[in-house]
């Protein structure tokens, strides 16, 4: 009886997966659409970069420090969500993942904070 439900368990799981890896017509459009979507953005932004090239603007600590932390704040909430999602699902791809986020947040927001001018007051190298 115990071998009978484990196989049980074990066919249900690979007809979900099979169900999952099977794409429609309509979801090979949509993939196709967001990759072309994609990369016009990247495109656009790489555009972007021989007219700031030419900038004589260089900022400062705290505009990288705020920046720094901004992205790091990005970071752990992307993080969070990817946990969210993982235990709503199961898939341990997104386990992986959202610990990649919290783990660069984190450096990140540490990174940003050790950048500003408040924070080389009081250490010292």
């Amino acid at each position: 009886m115990i071998k009978n439900k484990k196989n049980d368990i074990r066919q249900d799981y690979l007809t979900r997966l099979k169900k999952r890896a099977e794409l429609s017509p309509q979801s090979h459009a949509k993939v196709l659409n967001s990759l072309v979507v994609l990369l016009g953005i990247v495109i656009l932004l790489a555009s972007i970069y021989p007219f700031l090239a030419g900038s004589s603007y260089r900022g400062s600590s705290d505009l990288h420090g705020t920046i720094e932390m901004v992205g790091a704040l990005i970071g752990l909430v992307t993080g969070f969500a990817m946990i969210t999602h993982f235990y709503t699902l199961g898939n341990r791809l997104h386990l992986f993942i959202s610990l990649a986020f919290f783990v660069n947040g984190a450096e990140d927001l540490v990174h940003g904070f050790l950048s500003t001018k408040f924070c080389r007051c009081y250490v010292t190298h």
